[in-house]
């Protein structure tokens, strides 16, 4: 199953090609394992610079362009109609300049009608919208 996912991954990685996204770099495929190569991010993922040990406090202009980046990342895959279903900070990784790139697209559907919306409860609990809990999402 678990291999499922990640070649599901791999399908969209390979056609997903934009700035504000980690670029994938090819895979293989060598049962029971699948490897998958992507770029390389240097400065590790937001969460690890905003909570982990050696946290730190971007400026508030930083934080303004990370968060423009990150909606240019997530603006590409929904003109695509790709929901990415577990953004966080794990999920966002930096450069040595504190540029933003979307990774992680395990989760991520593609929603082939214009009205569809997607009622299954997936991602991350404690980044998600209090209504999915109760079935109002």
């Amino acid at each position: 199953k678990d291999a499922d996912m990640l070649l599901k991954e791999i399908r969209y990685l390979q056609e997903l090609r934009h700035p504000r996204l980690v670029a994938f770099l090819g895979c293989c495929n060598k049962p029971p394992h699948v490897l998958m190569l992507v770029e390389y991010m240097r400065g590790g993922s937001l969460h690890a610079l905003l909570f982990g040990p050696k946290k730190k406090n971007p400026s508030f202009h930083v934080k303004v362009r990370m968060a423009q980046q990150v909606a240019d990342g997530l603006s590409y895959l929904h003109e695509l109609c790709v929901v990415h279903r577990d953004l966080k900070t794990m999920n966002i990784v930096l450069d040595e300049e504190l540029n933003c790139k979307i990774c992680d697209f395990g989760l991520t559907i593609t929603l082939e009608k214009t009205h569809m919306t997607v009622r299954s409860l997936q991602g991350s609990p404690r980044y998600m919208a209090p209504e999915q809990f109760e079935s109002r999402a």
